[in-house]
């Protein structure tokens, strides 16, 4: 008996999905020029606002995505971060600041920002991304309910950390 329980533990620990874990895929995005890895679960593409959207079936979890019109140059992430964290607590009711930093992924600087904030009595959890792309700022806005936070936060690291832009041919 002990054996048999031993063994199917074993089993368990050892199947990845088994805890929640979620297998990426790599996804291109055109015209933007980058690679991505996402969970094959965001498969739903979409529009919404001017933004580009990746989101799962029943659309509780989604990653929006914008080239914006701003010049912003690589060497400028670090202070781009400081200015938007100003911007948001400035207009996201409830905002309350988690963290940010860079990641340096192909000598290229992912800034990122996460924080939460309340809409209609609801937590909700935002994980920001950004990098630019020919001196144009492409962002990232993560969103799903506070409760999925610990689900979905190491998940969007990943996300963010998996970004390459593709060689020009």
């Amino acid at each position: 008996m002990k054996i048999n329980l031993l063994l199917f533990l074993l089993a368990l620990v050892s199947n990845s999905n088994s805890f929640g874990q979620r297998q990426l895929e790599k996804i291109t995005l055109s015209p933007e020029g980058l690679e991505m890895m996402v969970p094959a679960e965001l498969n739903k593409r979409d529009t919404i606002d001017n933004f580009k959207v990746l989101k799962n079936i029943p659309g509780t979890v989604q990653i929006r995505y914008n080239l914006a019109s701003d010049s912003v140059t690589d060497n400028d992430i670090p202070q781009y971060a400081d200015r938007l964290i100003g911007r948001l607590r400035a207009s996201v009711p409830g905002f309350k600041y988690i963290d940010d930093g860079i990641h340096l992924q192909d000598g290229k600087n992912i800034g990122y920002i996460k924080y939460r904030h309340k809409q209609q009595g609801r937590k909700y959890f935002e994980y920001l991304f950004y990098i630019t792309v020919n001196d144009q700022l492409l962002s990232f806005n993560f969103s799903s309910s506070w409760k999925d936070r610990e689900r979905w936060e190491p998940i969007v690291d990943a996300i963010a950390n998996s970004l390459r832009l593709i060689p020009a041919e």
